[in-house]
């Protein structure tokens, strides 16, 4: 799963505007596991990645059928699993603390979604990215945020050239 989770977060970092799919899908998929994991602890291993698993296709599925709702729904899981993220990365994850976290973090995601589409998907792809490769850190925590940040600011660069190369490209044709 961690060899998953690596390259699932580097393409997050830096393709999550462009491949959408692989966006909601690997959101769907983190998700899921971590859902799974919190709520079946007690369930052997494998039935949290099957949860994950099917929860990632129907992420794909969603994005590649009804985008309105899949557009929503990466703002509200980018959102959240993003403030849980920091929570985690400050330790102070654990109990209601955890799910107020996600719930104010998943509005916030709905929200930069519905205003700035191209952006916000950049800047929580890269966001969320930057934490599952933070997740892999053996560092402190002030170095791991360090780390967060910088691969977040690495991550959103590279989307906006992406992005602005694309813009160039389309100016070209019209």
């Amino acid at each position: 799963m961690d060899a998953l989770l690596a390259m699932l977060a580097v393409g997050l970092l830096f393709l999550g505007r462009k491949l959408f799919w692989l966006c909601v899908g690997g959101l769907g998929l983190v998700a899921g596991f971590d859902v799974a994991s919190r709520l079946l602890h007690a369930q052997p291993y494998w039935l949290s990645l099957v949860i994950a698993l099917l929860m990632g296709l129907a992420g794909v599925a969603i994005a590649m059928e009804m985008e309105r709702f899949a557009l929503s729904a990466v703002g509200f899981v980018g959102g959240g699993l993003s403030a849980v993220g920091i929570l985690r990365v400050l330790e102070l994850e654990g109990g209601p603390t955890t799910w107020i976290a996600f719930g104010i973090g998943a509005v916030l995601g709905i929200l930069l979604i519905a205003l700035l589409f191209d952006w916000a998907i950049i800047l929580l792809s890269a966001l969320y990215g930057a934490f599952l490769i933070g997740s892999f850190s053996p560092l402190g925590t002030a170095s791991t945020l360090l780390l967060i940040g910088s691969t977040f600011v690495f991550g959103v660069t590279g989307q906006i050239i992406l992005l602005n190369s694309e813009r160039r490209a389309l100016g070209r044709l019209g």
